[in-house]
């Protein structure tokens, strides 16, 4: 009788092991959306989005701090079309630029586990969904997170939560001397889609912030402050002459930050908003004064 249960129970392990990683249950999606200006690029001359933008949809359950093995079973398929223009914007690569290559890794590692409800495109098209819900950045602004130094953690989970009405999870990265806010997480109920708290016991941003007392460095510096006010009088999000811009942004930063103004650098953000056809100098000269400054 010992030996048939122990039998048993080994069978039922290898079914289990042998499931289609699509039959895996999980609980709740969570949605990571990262901050451009903490990541280290491979190639810093690519335009960095002054915004959040999506890492990834991952599912996870209630009783593990792992992400689940949710490996798809379909081969990737090449976004085009307007989705592809969609998810230009809010899922760049911003480390290597090559948009479809992060995306097939994300849906390859992830994908899988939602799979008989959600087959690629509308997996990456969720996550998009799911991303115009809410918008962070203005979440902090709204807070004046971006004027002080640094910040407790707490204060960024409130001005979060204010608008979502959920707790959200932060992740961090450990820059030198300080912490930097890495990413912003939202979890939504797998089934609902609603928001949810995301389980305070299984958050990365917690545990980092409480090894350096409970301190998180901004993630807004005094350059941004500078792109808001050249985005207010420009207004970025419609095409302009790049050449009045260009010397608007020279002008502001100049007197902001006169130490740091790089001609070399900026002619270089020129030349990439130019061949760009779009208003992307200002992102580009962001991310080398980042450089620069911090």
């Amino acid at each position: 009788m010992k030996n048939s249960k122990w039998l048993l129970n080994i069978a039922t392990l290898l079914v289990v092991l042998h499931l289609p990683t699509g039959t895996l249950t999980f609980d709740y999606f969570k949605l990571c959306l990262q901050w451009p200006p903490t990541i280290k690029k491979a190639n810093y001359h690519l335009p960095e989005p002054m915004n959040f933008t999506i890492h990834g949809l991952w599912p996870h359950n209630f009783s593990t701090f792992a992400m689940l093995p949710c490996k798809a079973q379909a081969a990737y398929t090449p976004v085009t079309g307007d989705l592809f223009g969609r998810l230009e914007i809010s899922w760049p690569d911003i480390t290597n630029g090559i948009e479809q290559d992060f995306w097939k890794r994300e849906w390859d590692s992830h994908g899988g586990c939602s799979e008989t409800t959600y087959d690629q495109m509308a997996f990456l098209t969720l996550a998009a969904n799911l991303n115009d819900k809410h918008n962070i950045l203005s979440s902090l602004l709204a807070a004046n997170l971006a004027r002080h130094t640094s910040a407790k953690l707490q204060d960024f989970e409130s001005a979060i939560k204010y608008h979502t009405t959920k707790l959200p999870d932060l992740a961090c990265i450990w820059d030198n001397k300080l912490w930097m806010l890495w990413e912003v997480r939202i979890c939504y109920d797998s089934s609902t889609l609603e928001i949810i708290d995301c389980p305070t016991n299984l958050q990365y941003g917690r545990n980092c912030a409480a090894r350096s007392g409970s301190f998180l460095v901004s993630l807004l510096h005094n350059l941004f402050w500078t792109m808001l006010l050249v985005e207010s009088i420009f207004h970025l999000k419609v095409t302009l002459d790049l050449e009045v811009e260009f010397v608007g942004v020279i002008i502001l930063v100049s007197v902001a930050n006169p130490s740091f103004l790089l001609v070399d650098e900026l002619l270089v953000c020129y030349r990439h908003a130019t061949h760009a056809h779009d208003v992307l100098c200002s992102l580009t000269f962001g991310e080398i004064m980042y450089i620069g400054i911090v």
